[in-house]
């Protein structure tokens, strides 16, 4: 049988270690590899076998750039971790194709009167977010002018910053969609102690139903992410979904925790070719 390769940095992390579990019931071996020790021969040893990239923030650029070296067919595409890694990237695609968004801007500029804009268009608090974040990490609130520039000055030497609408009914929830070809299934991500929702920051998992709206809108997207597999988030307001972020190499502790699903085994289920 041909091994299932998981490409990670972090072999020993609870996501893959499911992996591992769950390819047994395939009577498959499963092989974790570091992105930068893959290599032609490794690959040649194994034409046949699916790969799946489960990466973080970490090296992430870096991480692409070598695996585009390689002739391989990647359960979930290389171009589309480049754009779904990037806040920036993933909000010029909502804005392409129509999705509803909270007001966002991508900030280039320090001075006054990029401060000045910025105040015009966005009420305090806003969410500042650093560019290529996830989990939760890289998002601030930003509750005054001072604050603002510290922001500002602290963050875009290094990163691409984006400034957003804060939704008070929202704060410190979101719904989490995780969506295959042939399954979806969502929950709401609570935090009463954090505006931001994610289970790594102490946030807690419920299951819950999506709307017509927000159904279609999901499944929409979905399609037009060219994805094999996903974790679409957003919020709920009284005018309907806005989008946050689509999540290429998503995790699925809430999922599996409240559903009492196997979503590894379902992402090794994924058909895929070299």
């Amino acid at each position: 049988m041909n091994p299932f390769i998981i490409i990670t940095f972090l072999p020993h992390l609870e996501s893959n270690q499911k992996f591992k579990l769950a390819s047994a019931e395939f009577k498959n071996e499963i092989i974790f590899i570091n992105p930068f020790e893959l290599n032609q021969k490794f690959i040649d040893s194994y034409p046949d076998s699916k790969y799946f990239i489960r990466i973080g923030d970490y090296r992430y650029k870096e991480v692409i750039s070598h695996l585009k070296k390689f002739p391989i067919t990647y359960i979930n595409p290389l171009n589309q971790f480049v754009i779904f890694r990037s806040k920036a990237l993933t909000f010029q695609f909502f804005w392409k194709h129509h999705f509803p968004t909270p007001s966002t801007l991508l900030v280039s500029e320090n001075n006054s009167k990029v401060l000045t804009e910025i105040q015009k268009a966005l009420p305090f608090p806003m969410v500042g977010k650093l560019s290529e974040s996830s989990k939760g990490n890289g998002v601030f609130l930003v509750s005054n002018n001072e604050e603002l520039k510290y922001f500002l000055e602290t963050h875009m030497q290094t990163h691409q910053v984006l400034l957003q609408e804060f939704i008070v009914k929202s704060a410190g929830k979101d719904v989490r969609v995780f969506i295959t070809e042939n399954e979806l299934l969502s929950i709401e991500r609570q935090n009463a102690t954090d505006f931001r929702s994610n289970l790594n920051q102490g946030g807690k998992a419920i299951a819950t139903s999506l709307n017509p709206k927000e159904l279609e809108l999901c499944i929409k997207l979905f399609k037009l992410t060219g994805l094999k597999y996903a974790g679409i988030d957003f919020l709920r307001t009284d005018h309907g979904p806005l989008f946050l972020e689509v999540n290429v190499s998503p995790g699925f502790k809430g999922i599996d925790d409240v559903y009492g699903k196997d979503m590894a085994r379902r992402i090794l289920e994924i058909k895929g070719s070299r």
